[in-house]
């Protein structure tokens, strides 16, 4: 049952979230850390972290590491399938429709409107992460970041590989 457990909760996610990777990430807390309490919210935090400082989109780097440690291996295997799969098929039908009709004012709408709500799930996952300023150094190291993304123009992977380097040697 456990493994048709990680299947469906990452099945709702590939079939309910839109906006890309961060906009997956409210679902999955809620079906890794409120439904199936396969992690701790302080866990689920963790995982967004380092998720994030690693390659890729952030729905199958937490679908891979919720399914391992609510099912090891073959939980990942499946909570994987059933995030990418989905999206691929939707995201191949939603072209097809969109090459279709991309002039039409229907179409023009349902773009127009959907992007102020993948914004507010993009924003209420930030808000969720509000607690990573848990100290003055956290709160010191995210300005510097935003005046290193912001101003100085620095590429996003050199702000988190310099913050993984600098909290390994500074902070115990």
């Amino acid at each position: 049952m456990q493994y048709w457990d990680i299947f469906i909760a990452f099945l709702k996610t590939g079939l309910t979230t839109f906006g890309g990777g961060p906009a997956a990430i409210p679902v999955i807390r809620e079906e890794s850390v409120e439904n199936y309490k396969w992690l701790t919210e302080a866990e689920f935090m963790d995982a967004i972290a380092f998720g994030n400082s690693l390659p890729g989109p952030i729905a199958t780097k937490l679908a891979a590491f919720v399914g391992y440690k609510a099912g090891g291996w073959l939980g990942s295997f499946l909570a994987l399938i059933a995030t990418v799969i989905p999206t691929a098929l939707l995201m191949i039908l939603m072209f097809t429709i969109y090459q279709k009709y991309r002039d039409m004012a229907w179409m023009k709408g349902m773009l127009t409107l959907v992007k102020p709500v993948v914004f507010i799930l993009i924003l209420d996952v930030c808000v969720n992460m509000r607690g990573v300023f848990n100290n003055n150094t956290a709160f010191i190291v995210a300005i510097v970041a935003a005046f290193g993304l912001y101003f100085l123009k620095l590429h996003p992977a050199m702000l988190i590989m310099s913050s993984l380097v600098v909290g390994a040697i500074f902070i115990r």
